[in-house]
């Protein structure tokens, strides 16, 4: 029997909780007119409907019939329309569906996750029956991938409600979830050669590259720059750049397509620190290192 209680709960929620995730799914919908609509409005009204879109969201508003007491300014009776605290629209008189449509309803948009309001009024009398107004709203998803305020470096997936960014191969997506970096700080030991990202092609942009490299106690780091060296430069500075450190020199800014010349370290550890910005379509550099054995200062001066 408690068992039979329990898994009716468990199935009361489980239904409870779909009902909830699909109603959140649906566009919100309705409509709004004018106190009396068709058969004509009041005198000395006032009255303001507000509704909202939920995030990732924007809320529309379709006028399909306008007839309010026509005035200088639409100071007498009015309907005005509001996105948040921006009046969007100040209405009165006789419009046909073909002008609000051309016109008007193109405007009653609000931002994503915003607000429509709607205030009318009408004053003390009127000489002839109105009909008043009647207009019908709805929430449509954003896509975030088309708006101008959305930048994301690679890729941009909109769903429902919301959008992601996401990067090419070799890269990772920093932490404001929208900015692709490079992946291109490693430990190396030994010999080897190093590449710039994104070898044989043009390297990555917007990378900020640290290699560490390593020998052996009592060698030291012997560098050659090989092959083709292209490294974006723009009258004379380096825009990117190739930068060599020991714990006590450092070796460049190196960019242009002038090949450097030939480094010894002096030091058994280096960083070497590569440098791109957002744009270029530069071939980059190759580097070799190994290790080159070093004459210790206290045995040269034994020697002398």
């Amino acid at each position: 029997m408690q068992a039979d209680i329990v898994s009716s709960t468990m199935l009361i929620f489980c239904v409870c909780a779909l009902l909830v995730s699909v109603c959140q799914s649906l566009p919100l919908v309705g409509w709004i007119q004018s106190p009396g609509y068709p058969h004509g409005y009041g005198s000395d009204i006032s009255e303001t409907w507000r509704r909202c879109a939920p995030p990732g969201h924007v809320l529309s508003l379709r006028l399909l019939h306008l007839d309010l007491e026509e005035s200088y300014e639409c100071e007498n009776d009015a309907l005005k329309i509001f996105e948040d605290h921006n009046l969007l629209a100040n209405l009165c008189g006789r419009m046909t569906l073909e002008e609000l449509q051309s016109s008007v309803n193109p405007s009653l948009r609000s931002s994503s996750g915003g607000c429509l309001s709607l205030t009318f009024q009408s004053d003390y009398s009127n000489t002839e029956r109105h009909a008043g107004f009647k207009a019908f709203y709805t929430t449509q998803d954003v896509d975030e991938c088309w708006e101008n305020d959305v930048v994301c470096s690679h890729f941009c997936h909109n769903y429902i409600g919301g959008y992601s960014c996401s990067c090419k191969p070799g890269y990772y997506l920093d932490e404001d979830q929208h900015e692709c970096r490079a992946n291109c700080t490693e430990e190396r030991y030994g010999a080897g050669v190093l590449k710039s990202p994104g070898s044989p092609g043009p390297y990555f942009e917007n990378a900020d590259c640290l290699f560490s490299l390593s020998v052996d106690e009592g060698n030291q780091l012997e560098l050659k720059f090989t092959g083709v060296f292209d490294v974006e430069s723009r009258d004379g500075r380096c825009v990117d750049f190739v930068k060599i450190k020991t714990d006590t020199e450092t070796f460049g800014p190196f960019c242009g397509k002038k090949r450097p010349a030939d480094i010894l370290t002096a030091a058994q550890h280096i960083k070497v620190i590569f440098h791109s910005d957002l744009e270029g379509t530069n071939q980059g550099f190759s580097l070799e290192y190994k290790p080159k054995g070093r004459i210790l200062k206290e045995l040269l001066v034994v020697h002398c």
